[in-house]
C-alpha cells in the first residue's frame, strides 16, 4: 500500500466552489474520465508526509489563528504536462506570503510528493480543472473550460483544509475557517 501524505489546500466561497465544481464534473464527462468524490474546487498549498500528524494541524492551526480571507483571481487556463488543465491563479502579495509561512509551517521533507515544486518560489498556484487529459483531446477541453469557466473569476478563499491523502481516498483532518474581512 501506498504512504499516505498531508496536503493542506486553500477551499473557496460557495458560489465558486458550486461553479467550477459544477464544470469540472461535465469536463470529466466530456473526456471519458470517471467522475470522483474527492475531487473538488482548491488550490494545493503544501504537500508534507504524515510523520507528524498532529504537531503539524497545531502548527498550522496557530498559524492561521487570525489569517483574513484572501480574494484571488482565476486569470487564465493553463496545462501542465502530463495532462493537467487549469485554472491559474494571478499571485499577489498576501497569497504568496501565506504559501511562505504555511510552507514554513509544515515542515515538509524531501520524502513528500511533489514537494520540488511547492518549495517558495517555485509554486504556480492553480486550480485543477481536468486531469489524465491526452494530448489529443486538450484543444477540445480547453476550449469547453474556456466555455463553462469564464476569467477573470474572482473568488475569496474561506478555509484551509488540511487532507490525508490515500491511494484511493482523501479524508479531511482539520478545516480552519479564515476570517472574514470587514467590508
Amino acid at each position: 500500500m501506498e504512504t499516505p501524505y498531508l496536503v493542506s489546500v486553500l477551499r473557496f466561497d460557495s458560489d465558486t466552489d458550486q461553479h467550477i465544481g459544477r464544470e469540472m464534473v461535465r469536463i470529466r464527462q466530456l473526456v471519458g474520465v470517471p467522475s470522483r468524490s474527492d475531487a473538488f474546487p482548491h488550490i494545493s498549498l503544501v504537500p508534507t508526509t504524515v510523520d507528524d500528524r498532529d504537531r503539524t494541524i497545531q502548527r498550522m492551526g496557530a498559524m492561521l489563528a487570525n489569517q483574513p480571507s484572501l480574494d484571488v483571481v482565476f486569470s487564465h487556463l493553463g496545462y501542465f504536462s502530463g495532462g493537467v488543465v487549469f485554472l491559474g491563479v494571478t499571485p499577489t502579495q498576501s497569497l504568496i506570503a501565506l504559501h511562505r509561512r504555511l510552507f514554513e509551517a509544515s515542515l515538509p521533507d524531501a520524502n513528500a510528493p511533489w514537494i520540488d515544486l511547492y518549495y517558495p518560489g517555485r509554486w504556480v498556484p492553480h486550480c485543477t480543472v481536468a486531469l489524465r487529459i491526452l494530448d489529443d483531446s486538450l484543444g477540445m477541453v480547453i476550449r469547453e473550460v474556456r466555455t463553462l469557466i469564464a476569467t477573470p473569476l474572482l473568488a475569496q478563499c474561506m478555509a484551509v483544509e488540511l487532507l490525508e491523502v490515500h491511494e484511493d481516498r482523501v479524508q479531511v483532518l482539520k478545516r480552519i475557517e479564515l476570517q472574514l474581512r470587514e467590508s
